[in-house]
C-alpha cells in the first residue's frame, strides 16, 4: 500500500432482488470510499481501553510506551516525547476540536491542549474537562506546594491543599468552584475569587443555582454551622441536614434544613419558614414549584407524616410516597401518601382518588408526575393526577414518556398476551414484549418496539408489524433524528440483515453500529464476515479490514461519513462520501 493519501472507489451495483427494487434513487448512487493510511497499529489491551476518538470520527488518539518514553499518537503521528504518561487523562472536548492529556517530563507534569504544553506542575489532578462549548478547559494543578485550578492555561489562587471532590461546576461549565485549604482554614474558591475563611467547608455542599448565578454551601466555625450565600453567611445552627442546598428552578429562592437540639427546621432565603415555629423530628428534601413561588416539603411527627405547603400543614398520614411532593404545570401542589390501607392521591390538601397500592413513580419531564397504582386485581397509570384505562398487569420497567413529555407508552397485560398502551390506545396483542421496549423516536411522533410472535420476533413501528425473525438485533430499531426513517438489524438461520424503510442488505455473520445521516438520507452500519470487518453506507460495502474502531460508521454535518479502521496492523482513517 503506497504510504499517504490513496483513493479507493468502491462503485457495487445493486443486485436483483424484491427488496432492493423499492430503494430510492439515492441508494442507486456511487459511493466513494476514501482511504488513509496513518501509520502502525498497536494492539494490546491498555492502547484498547485508552484509545478515543472524536465525536466526528475524524482524530483517533492513544498514548504509547516505546523504550521508556511516552508519546500520544494523533490520527497515527507521535506527538512530543516525555517520561511518563497520567493514565486515562486523555480527553475530547465535547465537540470533538479539541484534545487535552497529561504527561510528565523529568520531574514535571504538564497538560497539553491541543498540541501546546500548559504551565510546569508538580502534580496535575486526577481529570480534564472541557466546558459543553469546549471553549474552556480545566484542570487541578499542584505548583510550588500550592495546589490551584488551571483555566486555559491560567492559574487561580494557590493554597496548601484542596478538598478532595469538591471541584463543582454549574451547570453550562460558565462557572467553578471548589473548597481550598490555607493555613488550616478552609474557603471556597468562586471563579478564581477567595471567599472568606472558615473552620470547615462540606466540599459536598456546594450548590450553583440552575442558571448558574448564585453558589451556596455549607460551612462551620466552630461548633456551629452556616449556611452561605452570594458569600453571605445566614445564621449559625447546630446541624445542616445533610449539607444539602436547594434552588428554586429560577434561582431566586434558596432553602434548606438545620437542627437545633433534637429539632428540625426549614429554613428559606435565611429566615425560618412558615409554620416551622416549634420544629419537627424530621423534614424531607424541599420542593419549590416551577416559577419560584411556592414551597412544599414532607414533615415527620412521631409516627405521622404530613406535607408542609406554603406554611399550611395537609392531613397528617403514616407515609408520603417518596418522601416529597410536587408542582404540576398549573402550580397545583401533587403527592401520594399511605392513610391506613389505602393509598390516596392528594391535590393540594384533598384526596381525588384512592388505590390498594402504589409500585412506581415517574417525574419524565418538568412538572408531570406519573404513578403505576393496584385496584384490586389490576393495575392502570395515573399521571398528574388522572388514572388511565386499568389492566391485568402493566410492565413497570417498560414505562416510558416522549422526549417532550407529552406522550405516554407501556407495556400491559391481558391474560397470556401483551400489548403496548400508547395515548391510552391498546395496540395489537403479542406473546410478549422484549425488554427494553417501547421506545420513542427523537421527536416523539413515532413508537417501536420490539415483540415475540410464535417464539420469533418482529418489529411493530406506530403499530405496523415487519415479517417475523429469528432475533432482532439488541439496541435496534433505530431512528433518524427527524424520527422519519428506521432502521433494525434481524437474523434468520443464524445470518444477519439491516433492515430499513428501503428494504434489506445482503446476509452477514454479525451487523452492529447502525447510524442515520444528520438530514437522514443515508444509513451506515458495520457488518462482519469471517474475520474481516466493513462497513456499508446505503448497502455499499467498503473495503475489508481486521477490525473497525470504536462505533463504527459516524456521520457529520456535512453527509460525509467517517470512520477508522486496522487491516495488516495498518491503522487507516477511512471517509465515505456520495
Amino acid at each position: 500500500m503506497v504510504s499517504g493519501l490513496a483513493m479507493l472507489v468502491c462503485i457495487l451495483l445493486a443486485t436483483r432482488s424484491d427488496a432492493q427494487t423499492n430503494r430510492k434513487k439515492a441508494d442507486r448512487s456511487p459511493v466513494v470510499f476514501e482511504e488513509e493510511r496513518l501509520g502502525p497499529w498497536y494492539s494490546n489491551p491498555f492502547i484498547n481501553h485508552e484509545t478515543k476518538i472524536n465525536a466526528d470520527a475524524t482524530t483517533l488518539a492513544h498514548p504509547l510506551e516505546r523504550l521508556g518514553h511516552w508519546t500520544v499518537q494523533i490520527n497515527g503521528r507521535p506527538s512530543s516525547l516525555y517520561d511518563d504518561y497520567a493514565r486515562e487523562s486523555l480527553v475530547f472536548s465535547p465537540d470533538g476540536k479539541r484534545l487535552a492529556y497529561a504527561v510528565k517530563r523529568l520531574d514535571r507534569w504538564i497538560v497539553v491542549v491541543d498540541g501546546r504544553p500548559g504551565p510546569d506542575l508538580d502534580k496535575v489532578g486526577d481529570h480534564i474537562l472541557f466546558s459543553p462549548s469546549g471553549q474552556q478547559v480545566a484542570y487541578l494543578g499542584q505548583k510550588d506546594g500550592k495546589w490551584r485550578l488551571v483555566v486555559n492555561g491560567n492559574f487561580w489562587p494557590g493554597y496548601d491543599d484542596i478538598v478532595p471532590r469538591s471541584l463543582t461546576f454549574s451547570r453550562n461549565h460558565s462557572s467553578a468552584a471548589y473548597v481550598a485549604i490555607n493555613a488550616g482554614k478552609q474557603l471556597v474558591i468562586h471563579d478564581a475569587k477567595a471567599g472568606r475563611e472558615y473552620d470547615a467547608i462540606d466540599g459536598g455542599s456546594l450548590t450553583f443555582s440552575p442558571n448558574g448565578k448564585r453558589l451556596a454551601y455549607a460551612a462551620r466555625e466552630g461548633s456551629k454551622w452556616r449556611v452561605v450565600v452570594d458569600d453571605v453567611p445566614g445564621p449559625e445552627h447546630d446541624e445542616i441536614v445533610n449539607t444539602t442546598i436547594t434552588f428554586s428552578p429560577q434561582g431566586t429562592r434558596f432553602a434548606y434544613r438545620a437542627k437545633s437540639g433534637s429539632k428540625t427546621f426549614l429554613f428559606v432565603d435565611g429566615a425560618v419558614d412558615q409554620g416551622n415555629d416549634a420544629g419537627f423530628d424530621q423534614i424531607g428534601v424541599p420542593t419549590f414549584s416551577w416559577d419560584d413561588r411556592r414551597l412544599a416539603y414532607v414533615v415527620f411527627n412521631g409516627q405521622k407524616q404530613a406535607v408542609l405547603a406554603d406554611g399550611l400543614l395537609g392531613q397528617p398520614v403514616d407515609l408520603v410516597y417518596d418522601e416529597r411532593p410536587f408542582f404540576l404545570a398549573d402550580g397545583h401542589l401533587f403527592y401520594a401518601a399511605r392513610r391506613g390501607p389505602k393509598w390516596p392521591i392528594f391535590i393540594e390538601t384533598e384526596p381525588i382518588s384512592e388505590f390498594d397500592a402504589i409500585s412506581s413513580l415517574f417525574t419524565p419531564h418538568g412538572p408531570i408526575v406519573a404513578l403505576l397504582v393496584t385496584q384490586g386485581q389490576k393495575q392502570a397509570i395515573v399521571v398528574n393526577g388522572i388514572a388511565g384505562d386499568q389492566y391485568e398487569g402493566i410492565g413497570k420497567e417498560s414505562i416510558t414518556f416522549s422526549p417532550d413529555g407529552q406522550r405516554l407508552a407501556f407495556v400491559a397485560y391481558r391474560g397470556v398476551k401483551s400489548t403496548v398502551v400508547l395515548d391510552k390506545q391498546a395496540g395489537a396483542e403479542y406473546d410478549s414484549i422484549m425488554p427494553g421496549s417501547p421506545f420513542f423516536s427523537p421527536d416523539g411522533k413515532h413508537l417501536a418496539y420490539v415483540a415475540f410472535k410464535d417464539k420469533r420476533k418482529c418489529v411493530v413501528v406506530d403499530e405496523r408489524s415487519t415479517p417475523e425473525f429469528d432475533d432482532i438485533l439488541q439496541g435496534t430499531p433505530v431512528f433518524s433524528r427527524d424520527g422519519r426513517r428506521f432502521a433494525f438489524g434481524a437474523a434468520t438461520d443464524d445470518r444477519w440483515t439491516v433492515n430499513s424503510d428501503r428494504g434489506a442488505s445482503a446476509q452477514f455473520e454479525a451487523v452492529d453500529a447502525l447510524h442515520f445521516s444528520h438530514d437522514a438520507a443515508h444509513l451506515a452500519f458495520r457488518a462482519r464476515i469471517g474475520l474481516r470487518q466493513s462497513v456499508l453506507l446505503d448497502n455499499r460495502s467498503s473495503p475489508g479490514y481486521d477490525l473497525v474502531l470504536g462505533a463504527g460508521p459516524v456521520f457529520s454535518k456535512d453527509g460525509s461519513c467517517g470512520f477508522f479502521a486496522v487491516r495488516a496492523n495498518t491503522l487507516y482513517r477511512v471517509k465515505a462520501s456520495m
